[in-house]
């Protein structure tokens, strides 16, 4: 009888956390509040693909579904957290705090876009990590916090004129490590220290 209990436990808990993995993925947040990231009063959530919007619940990972950063609300990153699919608008600041890190993880879509009028900044580290992590620095955009490829290949880019992503702060590629240009006419212009332990390319 015990072993049946446990069976049946098991079961459950292991519906649960399948359960739970699908619906995380559907889950897109935007910011409602300037705050700090890990508060669910900085964010709205949606679980329909953003057509109804309510409180959030919890607040979002690389393993939730689109996050936006709206304007005027300024987002910070108060404790090490992780995201993927993230867009920060016009009007929108993500801000890391001093020690803290950031990362940016691979996911199926382009993992940042940095729009005109965006901003990342802090004294904190913006770290990528994965096999192909791909960021679209828009013209107008403001990326001053360092930035620091630790794992896998970034591919970085601005797709607007005059087709060059600008980082402010430092860049650091960490040993085995990857950032990537794309050809075409596409660049990256480093405004401060580049530390390369790793490769830089062009695809």
């Amino acid at each position: 009888m015990k072993k049946l209990i446990l069976k049946i436990a098991m079961l459950i808990l292991l519906a649960f956390l399948i359960n739970r993995a699908a619906y995380s993925a559907n889950e897109h947040f935007r910011s409602v509040n300037s705050g700090n990231w890990n508060l669910n009063s900085t964010w709205q959530m949606s679980t329909n693909g953003g057509g109804t919007w309510f409180a959030a619940t919890s607040t979002p990972t690389d393993t939730s579904g689109p996050i936006t950063i709206q304007s005027p609300n300024t987002v910070t990153v108060s404790v090490n957290v992780n995201a993927d699919q993230l867009t920060v608008n016009n009007g929108g600041v993500i801000s890391i705090n001093t020690s803290v890190i950031f990362t940016l993880k691979d996911g199926s879509a382009e993992d940042l876009l940095l729009n005109p009028g965006g901003i990342v900044s802090g004294a904190g580290t913006f770290q990528t990590q994965g096999t192909e992590v791909s960021i679209n620095v828009r013209n107008g955009s403001t990326f001053s916090a360092a930035l620091k490829v630790n794992t896998g290949k970034l591919t970085s880019y601005d797709i607007s004129s005059p087709n060059i992503a600008y980082y402010n702060g430092t860049i650091t590629i960490d040993a085995g490590a990857v950032l990537n240009v794309l050809n075409g006419g596409y660049r990256i212009q480093a405004r401060n220290n580049v530390t390369n332990n790793g490769e830089i390319t062009s695809s």
